[in-house]
């Protein structure tokens, strides 16, 4: 990766543990734990990865664990290793042979998740996907 796709991304690393609320404009990828909420425009759980809590996403890639809430705006991908428990929401979903999911899940069409769209493709500061869920797009 060259400097250039760096920016924006987060790496977390086998081991570490991060406790709080992650905001990121681009990628992160979670080998670690994450305790809390991860908002990102894609996100890569590794297999040695968890997530506890309430991860966003327009892409998620789940080779490790997520518990709580997870909401993906575009694609959710479930690898044979990953597991998700809790509440998930997706707008198209690819799961794995042995891929587990544990709980509520339901579709979020295109239509609702424009409903609740801001008017405009600039994101707040608490919302990086903002431009991903334009109604105009």
């Amino acid at each position: 990766m060259d400097e250039k796709e760096k920016s924006g991304c987060l790496v977390i690393g086998n081991g570490v543990t991060i406790k709080g609320d992650i905001l990121l404009p681009d990628t992160a990828y979670i080998h670690g734990k994450v305790e809390g909420t991860i908002t990102a425009r894609e996100v890569h759980v590794g297999s040695t990865g968890i997530v506890k809590g309430k991860l966003v996403a327009a892409i998620a890639d789940i080779h490790g664990e997520v518990s709580e809430h997870l909401i993906t705006k575009e694609k959710l991908v479930l690898r044979s290793t990953g597991r998700i428990m809790g509440l998930v929401e997706y707008q198209t979903i690819e799961v794995e042979h042995g891929g587990v999911i544990q709980g509520s899940i339901s579709n979020v069409s295109a239509q609702a998740v424009d409903r609740n769209a801001p008017a405009s493709r600039s994101p707040r500061p608490s919302d990086p996907l903002g431009e991903l869920t334009d109604p105009k797009s």
